[in-house]
């Protein structure tokens, strides 16, 4: 069996993004993680670093014992989410690789499905599941926002991803692009392709960057279509988020960055749309089916 690794930037500014990391992430890796797992979390300076560190005191017992490697890595000076990630991935084990955001919900079964599908063409070079806030709409699906972390709010997500699983065939496809917020990627391909770019700090347009790099050394871009992933908290990301919390210039300037070192403008046009997704999505936007049947 291929081996996991699952590397996670942490960057914790409010109570609500701790929140979501403990709800959603945290409790989700106990329930449907596995023992072949490695787990590699980094503290990219978080200015609730105080709180993030007791919360990862309060789990690390039950991790290990779920788990059994857990890292816990602290950069002693911010990264941003290239830089992080770059961390993680040089202290991994496994030979597949998991970029997953710490506002995520794992659901059964999934990172199996994800590095099984990963394997099946030596052509395969990312993989990325199913979920409520891609931009691409190879990925994206119908899940109303949480409106909390209740058990019930919770089943919902393992229910639909249990509806998913069952009723769409065992068959990867090809997609044009696929985001970093959970990303499975070959640490042999990693080792091809080269670090993420830590140009684009501190974070934003990093992961379209990697996957255009991926597809130019000769490899593919694949969804596993049978496995949905929650993502986002109880108010997804959007525009509004990013003006309150001032990430309006570094989308826009690590855009440029992108443009000028990928070329042409016509890739403006390629990937236009995933800017434009994630600047218009909303809380309670539907974009699927969530009644699968």
């Amino acid at each position: 069996m291929k081996t996991k690794s699952i590397i996670t930037a942490l960057f914790n500014r409010r109570q609500d993004e701790i929140d979501a990391f403990e709800h959603l992430y945290l409790d989700s890796l106990l329930k449907h993680a596995d023992g072949n797992t490695q787990l590699i979390l980094v503290d990219d300076c978080s200015p609730l670093r105080k709180e993030t560190t007791q919360l990862l005191e309060k789990w690390k017992t039950d991790l290990e014992a779920k788990l059994g490697d857990v890292q816990i890595l602290y950069n002693e000076e911010n990264k941003g989410y290239a830089g992080s990630n770059n961390r993680g991935i040089e202290a991994s084990d496994g030979s597949t690789i998991f970029l997953i955001n710490p506002d995520i919900r794992l659901t059964n079964g999934a990172l199996d499905s994800m590095a099984d599908k990963l394997y099946r063409d030596e052509s395969y070079g990312a993989i990325g599941p199913l979920s409520t806030n891609p931009a691409d709409g190879s990925q994206r699906v119908m899940f109303k926002a949480l409106n909390s972390y209740s058990e019930e709010e919770i089943k919902r997500i393992d229910d639909f991803a249990e509806k998913i699983r069952k009723s769409v065939p065992d068959q990867e496809k090809q997609a044009n692009l696929i985001t970093f917020f959970c990303c499975g990627l070959k640490k042999e391909v990693i080792k091809d392709v080269g670090p993420i770019d830590e140009r684009f700090y501190p974070l934003f347009w990093e992961d379209l960057d990697y996957v255009v790099r991926i597809k130019k050394k000769g490899y593919k871009l694949m969804v596993d279509p049978q496995t949905f992933i929650y993502h986002g908290r109880l108010n997804n990301f959007n525009i509004s988020y990013m003006l309150s919390h001032h990430l309006n210039w570094p989308f826009f300037k690590n855009m440029g960055k992108f443009l000028f070192k990928q070329g042409p403008a016509h890739l403006l046009k390629e990937y236009g749309r995933w800017a434009t997704g994630l600047l218009t999505s909303s809380k309670n936007r539907y974009v699927g089916n969530e009644d699968v049947s």
